[in-house]
C-alpha cells in the first residue's frame, strides 16, 4: 500500500519584533529623504511665523520712536503752545512725523492744547491744519482712543486727580500693517497705533 505523499508546502515563517528592529536598523536607505520631507514643512512655517512676527515688531518699534521724536520736538518748542504760534507748531511736528516716517505713517494728528490740530493722511500724502485757541489750560484724562480734554480751566489750578492744569500737545500715529507672507495667517493685516500727550506748561 502506497503512503500518502509527504506535504512539502513551505509554511510562513513567524517574524518576530527583533528580526523587524534588525532589519529596520540595516536598511537605512531614504531615510534622510523621508526625514527632510517630514520637518522641512515644519520648519518653513516657523521661518515664515518668525519673519512676519519680526517685521510687525519692527514696525510697531519704529512708530513709537517717531512718536517720541514728534513729542520732543514738541517739548522743546514749548513756548509756542499759544493761539499766536500753536499751528505754526502743530505743522512744524506733523512734518517730522512725513519727514521721519515716510510710507510707515499712514496716518498722523497732531493738537496743540485742543486748539490748533495739523493732519497727516498718506495715499496720496496730503497734510491739512487748522487754527483755534490755545491759550487755556486743561487736566486731560485716559489716553490713547479715550483720552478727553476736558474743560478748560485757568492754568496752575488743580485738577481731580491733584495735578496743576497745565498745556499740552497730543500726538497721534497710525500704521497700517501688511504680512510679508500674504495669506498664510502668521500675522493679521492691522492697524499699528502710537500716541503721546507732551505737557509743555
Amino acid at each position: 500500500m502506497q503512503s500518502p505523499p509527504a506535504n512539502t508546502a513551505r509554511r510562513p515563517r513567524k517574524i518576530g519584533v527583533q528580526e523587524i528592529r534588525s532589519f529596520l536598523f540595516r536598511n537605512e536607505e531614504g531615510v534622510s529623504a523621508l526625514e527632510f520631507a517630514i520637518f522641512t514643512p515644519i520648519l518653513a512655517l516657523l521661518l515664515g511665523a518668525g519673519i512676519d512676527l519680526g517685521l510687525m515688531l519692527h514696525s510697531q518699534f519704529s512708530l513709537n520712536s517717531m512718536i517720541s521724536l514728534s513729542a520732543n520736538q514738541a517739548f522743546l518748542n514749548r513756548d509756542m503752545v499759544d493761539d499766536a504760534n500753536g499751528e505754526t507748531l502743530a505743522k512744524q511736528i506733523i512734518a517730522v512725523l512725513a519727514g521721519t516716517g515716510g510710507k510707515l505713517v499712514s496716518e498722523a494728528t497732531v493738537v496743540v492744547n485742543n486748539g490748533p490740530t495739523a493732519r497727516l493722511e498718506q495715499h496720496p500724502a496730503v497734510m491739512k491744519a487748522s487754527s483755534g485757541s490755545a491759550d487755556s489750560c486743561y487736566c486731560p484724562t485716559g489716553s490713547g482712543s479715550s483720552f478727553s480734554w476736558g474743560k478748560p480751566t485757568g492754568c496752575g489750578e488743580e485738577c481731580g486727580d491733584g495735578n496743576l492744569s497745565g498745556k499740552y500737545v497730543m500726538v497721534t500715529a497710525r500704521s497700517d500693517y501688511e504680512p510679508f507672507f500674504i495669506g498664510f495667517g502668521y500675522t493679521s493685516a492691522q492697524a499699528l497705533q502710537a500716541s503721546a500727550v507732551v505737557r509743555t506748561q
